[in-house]
């Protein structure tokens, strides 16, 4: 890990009182930004570094897509330690199928139909 140089420590500090009201506005802020930390949300806001603020579809994708991809890396390890890779095919054309309409934003019932009805 990099050290940080002497112009780079931060040592000053400010003290801010807020109502409650004004704290948990605050927060909700900062975690609906890329901040993370309130006081940085606070910092950034202070010098007009704005964080992007991440729209609830992109979190929605983000959840749906790392769950797929969890599954597609766990079964990939299952057939990279397994002796007989036949017996996977199943498993992974589903998983494969469920990161492709997870990628496209279709959603797919146990039978592998679409909303239309249509198969995979």
């Amino acid at each position: 890990m990099k050290s940080k140089t002497q112009k780079e420590i931060r040592t000053n500090r400010i003290s801010l009182r807020l109502k409650d009201s004004e704290l948990e506005a605050i927060q909700k802020n900062a975690k609906d930004t890329n901040a993370r930390k309130v006081a940085l949300y606070i910092r950034n806001s202070a010098l007009n570094k704005l964080p992007v603020e991440v729209p609830e579809l992109n979190k929605e994708a983000w959840v749906t897509l790392a769950t797929a991809v969890g599954n597609l890396n766990q079964l990939m390890k299952k057939l990279n330690n397994s002796s007989n890779s036949h017996t996977h095919v199943g498993d992974m054309k589903n998983t494969i199928i469920e990161l492709r309409s997870a990628l496209l934003g279709i959603k797919f019932n146990k039978n592998n139909e679409d909303e239309n009805g249509r198969t995979e």
